[in-house]
């Protein structure tokens, strides 16, 4: 399923945007009046400032060596397993926020399950939103204000790097569609080979595209409650970086060439300061 441009980018802006919503709202769901966020279903690591930067990057350095390997031997059904216990983690994580452990499995395997078995992209996206609502809930609370903008950066200049000079990016993303999991959101199915004459691209958007701003807006929104803003007057404030990060995406596949790669999170990124320093300017 392959669609017009302007619907395409307006589709892809606007689950961005709900994907934060619905992130800030499970984060919202699982910190006190005073900032304070209750246990989840993993322990999180006892880290803080440096050294949860420090372990974040370290995940995603394994994982992304894990994928490349994966991608060069074309293990599908090896991704296809991780990716299917990232899923149920995951949403798990999310579902907790409201479920007792005995439910909450049974869910979250019910929900990952349609999810595989349907090859629905509406589903696949949906459950993606779960996703990042789970790891967002899982690592706000190790994290600060500082540490995202600097995580912002890197990460930043990592995907042009990732995308623009060793293009491992895209060959990661190349295989995923290939095996029908991409880790994103996705809006049309990759085109055939052997159609050599239509060259288009699938409209998708990395998960860690939206996982990183909606970290950065969960942490702005718990740090505010922690001053002792209402909720209402926090999560109101903590709006304006998703709804700026959105504007950066939409810039971007405004602007950018069509049926072409390109790294996300540079104008993310900036959307997200952006937002930022209006709370700064409002507070």
């Amino acid at each position: 399923m392959f669609m017009s441009r302007n619907s395409a980018i307006f589709l892809l802006v606007s689950i961005f945007l709900l994907a934060q919503l619905v992130g800030l709202f499970f984060i919202s769901q699982s910190v006190d009046e005073v900032g304070e966020f209750g246990e989840t279903i993993i322990e999180r690591p006892q880290t803080s400032g440096l050294e949860s930067l420090i372990f974040i990057t370290i995940g995603i350095a394994i994982g992304t060596l894990l994928l490349i390997f994966l991608a060069n031997r074309n293990k599908k059904n090896w991704w296809k397993a991780w990716f299917f216990v990232a899923n149920f983690l995951a949403v798990s994580l999310a579902l907790g926020v409201f479920f007792a452990d005995t439910w909450l499995f049974l869910l979250a395997l019910l929900v990952v399950l349609i999810r595989f078995y349907t090859h629905n992209l509406w589903i696949n996206n949906f459950t993606e939103l779960l996703m990042y609502s789970g790891v967002a809930v899982f690592l706000v609370p190790i994290l600060n204000v500082p540490i995202m903008i600097i995580g912002l950066v890197l990460i930043s200049f990592y995907d042009m790097y990732a995308v623009w000079k060793s293009k491992h990016m895209v060959k990661i993303a190349q295989f995923a569609l290939d095996s029908k999991y991409f880790p994103g959101i996705t809006l049309g199915k990759k085109q055939n080979k052997s159609k050599k004459s239509d060259k288009k691209v699938p409209s998708v958007l990395g998960g860690g595209d939206i996982i990183f701003p909606l970290l950065f807006s969960g942490v702005v929104f718990s740090s505010l409650v922690s001053l002792g803003l209402s909720f209402p007057k926090s999560l109101g404030l903590s709006l304006f970086i998703p709804v700026f990060a959105a504007l950066g995406l939409g810039a971007l596949l405004i602007y950018g060439k069509k049926n072409a790669f390109y790294p996300a999170m540079p104008p993310i990124a900036v959307g997200s300061f952006c937002g930022y320093l209006v709370i700064l300017l409002l507070l």
